[in-house]
């Protein structure tokens, strides 16, 4: 899939940004990644190009980095981040305790 020079630059942005709060184990809200990559946070692209960071650390046998990207209120990742997680073959009889062990993982 080709994307525009303006998705490429946010979507290294949002790499950066996710290998941050990653280094200092420190969560943000949707809203707050979202706007710092000059996004919505309800935007599909956000959701396309989290969902695309998911499939890289996936394949890279990484952890989640977007595990740090999480609903202001609850500190969770909403519903879709499990979904595509559990599509990825990921197991999650708990979510709480997959998005826990997402977060204590290091590279």
């Amino acid at each position: 899939m080709k994307h525009s020079i303006a998705y490429l630059a946010q979507y290294i942005a949002l790499n950066t940004i996710l290998d941050t709060l990653q280094a200092v184990g420190q969560p943000l809200s949707y809203g707050k990644v979202a706007g710092l990559i000059g996004l919505q946070a309800r935007s599909s692209t956000f959701f396309e190009m989290l969902g695309d960071t998911m499939d890289e650390d996936h394949a890279a046998k990484r952890p989640l980095r977007c595990s740090f990207v999480v609903r202001h209120k609850s500190g969770r990742p909403g519903p879709a981040y499990f979904e595509r997680a559990s599509n990825l073959g990921y197991v999650i009889p708990d979510p709480d305790r997959f998005h826990d062990r997402q977060l204590a993982q290091t590279p």
